[in-house]
């Protein structure tokens, strides 16, 4: 009895927040020369169930901050991306990784190919009809990050910003 909507929100069992890494060992992190192993240690301490880092976890963890390897810092955001298009399905919500690593006509382009909603179908028809290294394609560009902006989507925004060749910054 009852709403189940709300019966579906009580039953739903909350994702275990980690508290944020202290500035110093982040530091101590940006200085080590064994970020490999700091990183592996990470991935052996994580739950089995979750193979892949959410950007929570990297976030909390001031991965960003002191993972000195692009390489392995280009492979992490992709993990991270991989990690939010696989929870939500909805493409707007990983978007801004696959800008920031370039990946916006192959990578991006195919999964809003098979993002089933408006978002989807969209971002399609947005990243295949303007070249934004043109100045119609960044002039595009920067009109949906301002709407995007206005509405509170702040990431699909940031990733619309983005777009434009060289990016907006």
């Amino acid at each position: 009895p009852g709403n189940s909507a709300a019966s579906a929100k009580q039953n739903k069992k909350p994702r275990k927040k980690l508290p944020p890494v202290a500035a110093a060992s982040a530091v101590a992190a940006l200085l080590s020369n064994t970020q490999t192993k700091l990183l592996a240690s990470i991935r052996a301490t994580s739950p089995p169930d979750t193979t892949k880092l959410d950007w929570n976890t990297a976030r909390s963890l001031r991965l960003p901050f002191w993972l000195r390897s692009l390489p392995t810092l280009r492979l992490l955001c992709e993990e991270i991306a991989q990690t939010i298009f696989r929870r939500s399905k909805n493409i707007m919500e990983c978007a801004l990784f696959y800008v920031a690593l370039r990946k916006q006509k192959t990578t991006l382009l195919n999964l809003a190919r098979a993002d089933p909603t408006d978002w989807g179908t969209k971002l399609v028809g947005f990243l295949q009809n303007h070249d934004f290294a043109s100045q119609k394609g960044r002039k595009a560009a920067e009109k949906n990050a301002y709407s995007l902006l206005r509405k509170r989507h702040y990431a699909p925004a940031a990733a619309f910003f983005l777009l434009a060749e060289p990016p907006m910054l």
